[in-house]
């Protein structure tokens, strides 16, 4: 449509999973993509699957991370107390039913926060119907914006991430940014991206679980992956305050500054 305009691509992760889960107009799609100017990738294992699934030479991609709402996700004056918060639609590929499941193997009592909307009704009943089951507290907050959401994490103590895929998960970096400890499912990618940005970074990983396709865990090996989710939360509600990060190069300033080194 634009001969004469540069033109590139953010790839977030979901167009890459839905390429990969059905072929509708796949050959159409992969074809314009190939015409593209430049890419930009999340992260380093993004580029990779980029180059294989869309056939796009490697030195037309370019990894730049993602960038948080400095402004907004900070840490407050705000009353903190132990509680565990997540963020993200209310859905059984976030992992909210597996992370469910495996608070109730935790003793030690304390409140829960989901903030989102859900994706499915069905998926939303069952998480209702496992949340009621639970002997911890678990709080509804509905969909936020941002500074709701911001406000809402500085009132706790750990996030936790238990979704089976993402891109990169922007909401990490909030978290940390609101003085949080994490927990986050060892999404591809992820942890090198955040060692090679964050040195020392206070984000605690538990592996996945065996995965059929992109985004769906096998149920069999779920048992196991909820307690080694139960060990890591618990172990990480001891925890202390984390240390302050400086995530300023992560911020809305520092990707389009990284954009714009390729571009201008």
């Amino acid at each position: 449509k634009f001969p004469n305009r540069y033109v590139v691509a953010i790839c977030h992760g979901t167009g890459l999973r839905q390429l990969q889960k059905h072929s509708l107009r796949q050959d159409f799609i992969l074809e314009h993509l190939q015409s593209l100017d430049h890419v930009f990738a999340l992260h380093a294992s993004q580029k990779e699957v980029i180059q294989k699934i869309c056939g796009i030479d490697s030195q037309k991609i370019s990894v730049i991370g993602t960038g948080y709402n400095s402004a907004v996700f900070r840490e407050l004056e705000l009353p903190r107390k132990p509680a565990v918060i997540f963020a993200g639609k209310l859905a059984e590929k976030k992992g909210v039913m597996s992370l469910l499941r495996a608070i109730r193997q935790i003793q030690a009592p304390f409140p829960l926060k989901l903030a989102g909307g859900a994706g499915n009704e069905q998926e939303l009943i069952e998480i209702h119907q496992l949340a009621d089951a639970c002997h911890h507290p678990v709080e509804f907050l509905g969909r936020l914006d941002q500074p709701h959401l911001a406000e809402a994490f500085n009132r706790c103590t750990l996030f936790v991430l238990p979704s089976f895929y993402e891109g990169l998960p922007l909401v990490i970096l909030e978290a940390m940014a609101c003085g949080l400890n994490v927990v986050c499912t060892d999404i591809p990618g992820v942890k090198t991206w955040l060692d090679n940005s964050i040195p020392g970074h206070n984000v605690h990983f538990v592996s996945l679980p065996e995965m059929r396709n992109a985004d769906e865990p096998n149920p069999e090996s779920l048992p196991a992956f909820e307690a080694a989710l139960a060990k890591e939360i618990e172990a990480c509600l001891a925890l202390g305050s984390p240390p302050s990060f400086d995530l300023q190069h992560l911020s809305w300033n520092g990707v389009c500054s990284r954009i714009l080194q390729f571009i201008s």
